[in-house]
């Protein structure tokens, strides 16, 4: 890391500790090298590196994103699907701020995670590999023909004019002659991406409902998302009503690293409504409500599963450099949705499955700052309020893991296992709310289900008095469905200090 200016420091505090983990000697055999790209702007919030290989030089073989304000660290690994290159997440320092649903290790440690890797997921490949063989899968219909865009010549209307080549598409002469079945689909149609192309980069909830295909015609710009029923299989036979539709943009400065690149809006079409526009929330800028809102979220849910959308078109003239408005919040994997609405002179986040209650915002009252303290044994729950200032904790049913740390036998550190199949398929409740009891003392727990899982939360914590008042809250006659089993069976992880 030699050779940053003054400005560019963060870089190096906040990269050094994950090359040295993986890029760095005895690990490697020889030291990998990262360059900067370009001159870091002043004000960037994101910079980008790149990393070349001993034995590949001259071409890029990793790139590195190092945020500023979160102090989060993205490694990309270059892939080859037919030819093209392209990006996918192998790394991050921490999960809860990736577009991709990396998973954390819940395998049993020697010493605690280190700070800056507390929440990381995932493992960089440390030595070059050939490309496999890959098939093209293209069709010559389209099965939604893309409109043009509504700047000069069909281009985007926040298309830069300045005439650069970073990645574009120069548009070929037409040749009237007769083309075959092959020649058509490279220039016709739509063209399949695997999910793993799009890794990191569109957030897991949409590729995982949704199957992308990039249109053939110049510019080549226009993805296509089309839904996925339970089967797997597109939804629509005909021309699709529900779709996504990306499109990307070549800028003269992208907000975040402060350069000339590649931006790109995403729309989601849904019959019956205006079309939503999606709101990164990775990329926003520290201060903003964008920001704030991943800030509060990602205790609830990984950003890869936070879909935050709003009603302006960010390529509208009218909307050019206007603030965006947050309008909805889906959570599709929990089954959670908020709604933004003005109450009072200010904006709250209402849950739309449980009407009355909001995330509250602000500083903090006397009431919510004691209510706050019974979410200890929930570290992924969020706090939620009436208007009367009456208090719900809505918690995620995920699995959680406390692994064994051999230098430290009595730690609480947990790490959840969200993306766990078999534990997500067998919960028949996706969340539980418990109500705060009026002297803002202790949880309620309404159901058995709720009960169970508060009691397993505690004991992973170690608060083994509040976990044995809650023996009587689960003692039944009847069978316990498949959620409640598997939270008891999850129970047998107790380890030895806990006897």
């Amino acid at each position: 890391m030699e050779d940053l200016d003054a400005s560019e420091g963060f870089i190096a505090d906040v990269f050094e500790p994950v090359r040295r983990q993986f890029f760095a000697q005895p690990v490697v055999p020889q030291d990998i090298l990262f360059f900067l790209r370009e001159d870091t702007p002043e004000g960037a919030a994101v910079v980008v590196l790149t990393g070349v290989h001993p034995k590949m030089r001259g071409r890029i073989w990793k790139e590195v994103m190092v945020f500023r304000e979160l102090r989060v660290v993205h490694i990309y690994g270059i892939i080859n699907y037919g030819g093209q290159c392209y990006r996918k997440l192998e790394y991050t320092t921490n999960c809860k701020y990736a577009l991709s649903g990396l998973s954390p290790t819940v395998s049993e440690r020697q010493t605690p995670w280190p700070e800056w890797g507390r929440h990381q997921a995932g493992k960089p490949e440390i030595e070059p590999k050939a490309f496999p063989s890959s098939v093209i899968l293209s069709r010559t219909l389209v099965r939604r023909e893309p409109k043009p865009g509504a700047g000069e010549d069909g281009r985007e209307p926040l298309d830069d004019p300045d005439q650069w080549s970073d990645g574009d598409v120069s548009e070929e002469e037409d040749d009237e002659s007769e083309r075959t079945v092959w020649e058509r689909a490279q220039r016709e149609g739509e063209q399949y991406l695997p999910a793993n192309t799009l890794e990191g980069l569109l957030p897991e909830a949409l590729l995982k409902s949704y199957r992308f295909y990039q249109t053939n015609t110049w510019p080549n710009r226009i993805l296509h998302g089309y839904r996925l029923n339970q089967n797997g299989e597109e939804e629509d036979t005909g021309v699709p009503q529900h779709f996504v539709e990306v499109r990307l943009v070549k800028c003269s400065t992208v907000l975040p690293t402060q350069t000339r690149g590649w931006q790109a809006t995403v729309a989601q079409h849904i019959p019956g409504r205006a079309p939503y526009y999606l709101l990164n929330l990775l990329y926003s800028a520290e201060g903003c409500p964008l920001h704030s809102l991943a800030r509060a979220l990602t205790r609830f849910e990984d950003l890869s599963h936070i879909l935050a959308w709003t009603s302006l078109d960010p390529q509208a003239p009218e909307n050019i450099g206007r603030a965006p408005s947050i309008e909805l919040v889906e959570m599709p994997r929990l089954a959670v949705n908020f709604r933004c609405v003005k109450q009072g002179g200010e904006l709250r986040l209402y849950c739309i499955d449980h009407g009355d209650l909001f995330l509250p915002n602000g500083p903090p009252s006397a009431l919510r700052s004691e209510a706050s303290r019974l979410l200890a044994p929930l570290p992924h729950a969020l706090l939620l309020q009436t208007e009367n200032a009456e208090f719900r904790v809505l918690c995620p049913n995920v699995k959680v893991y406390r692994p064994p740390i051999a230098t430290d036998p009595f730690s609480t550190e947990l790490v959840l296992a969200r993306a766990d199949k078999d534990w997500n398929k067998a919960a028949r409740n996706k969340t539980f709310l418990y109500p705060v009891h009026p002297t803002i003392s202790f949880l309620q727990t309404p159901t058995q289900n709720s009960a169970l899982y508060l009691l397993l939360m505690q004991w992973l914590h170690r608060r083994y008095g509040e976990a044995s008042a809650l023996v009587n809250s689960i003692a039944t006659d009847d069978r316990l469905d498949s959620g409640e089993r598997q939270i008891f069976e999850h129970l047998s992880i107790i380890t030895e200090p806990d006897r």
